[in-house]
């Protein structure tokens, strides 16, 4: 049975009102559009991007990632595609088919309200979404289509750190309960330059999925746990996952560089 369905569509989807209710009938935005950048507010850097919800959406690896940096994209690029992209990228140390075999890089949108005005809010902000039948996820890798990897992982959890920047929802103390589901991208970029002046015909990779909650496996507590309070929805680049691609980039380019985005999230029953 499949667990994700594209949909090139547009998606309509409305603000839930308040985050103590469980979703009505329809769909609630969890975060879309970009807001503010980090080059706009350097002195308190809560994350990379706000969305227009006040979510924060920064990155974040395991310590046996193996991925060397991660960083935001310019701002005409992700603001000219409407999304949130982060750059991850490793050099050495890889050989083998099974590259980095338990490692992982990720790019997290927190909920509406994370970071009021420019500071982050005292405690993390939830959504209630424990009614929704399944997520909307506008999302890609846009990196070198040959060979990047293409199964995302997407992560529900509900951590209290996500108001602190760079807060991976694996190793959150706080977390009670986090559950992912594995998506097979439609296509991937191909890596072309795009800037000011230069023609936007490339392949960008960005699809919006839709991904039934039925699908998720929990690694820490219950899915009730995560959409009853959700404070995090991330997209991740696993290794054991894409080992493959990843172990042909290494060969091909001395290196991988992956440009995860993501932008658009909403729940809906």
């Amino acid at each position: 049975m499949r667990m994700n369905t594209i949909l090139k569509a547009g998606v309509t989807a409305i603000l839930l009102a308040g985050t103590a209710s469980a979703l009505a009938d329809g769909t609630a935005m969890f975060g879309s559009d970009i807001a503010t950048h980090s080059d706009q507010y350097p002195a308190n850097p809560v994350a990379i991007h706000l969305t227009a919800q006040g979510g924060a959406v920064y990155g974040y690896a395991s310590a046996d990632s193996g991925w060397g940096f991660y960083f935001d994209r310019p701002d005409w690029y992700v603001s000219g595609f409407d999304d949130y992209g982060i750059q991850e990228g490793t050099y050495g140390q890889c050989g083998g088919g099974n590259c980095y075999p338990t490692g992982y890089v990720g790019i997290s949108m927190t909920a509406p309200n994370t970071v009021v005005g420019l500071t982050a809010a005292a405690t993390a902000a939830t959504m209630n979404a424990s009614d929704a039948k399944y997520v909307l996820i506008k999302m890609g890798n846009e990196q070198a289509g040959g060979f990047s990897g293409n199964v995302v992982t997407v992560v529900l959890s509900n951590g209290k750190k996500t108001n602190v920047a760079y807060t991976n929802p694996h190793t959150d103390t706080t977390a009670t309960a986090v559950c992912s589901a594995d998506v097979t991208l439609a296509t991937v970029g191909d890596g072309m330059i795009v800037g000011p002046g230069y023609p936007n015909n490339r392949e960008h990779g960005l699809f919006t999925y839709k991904v039934n909650l039925s699908s998720f496996k929990c690694e820490k507590g219950t899915l009730s746990k995560a959409t009853s309070a959700l404070t995090a929805v991330s997209i991740e680049l696993r290794n054991d996952k894409n080992a493959a691609s990843l172990y042909n980039d290494y060969v091909n380019m001395g290196g991988n560089v992956e440009l995860l985005s993501i932008s658009r999230v909403s729940f809906g029953k």
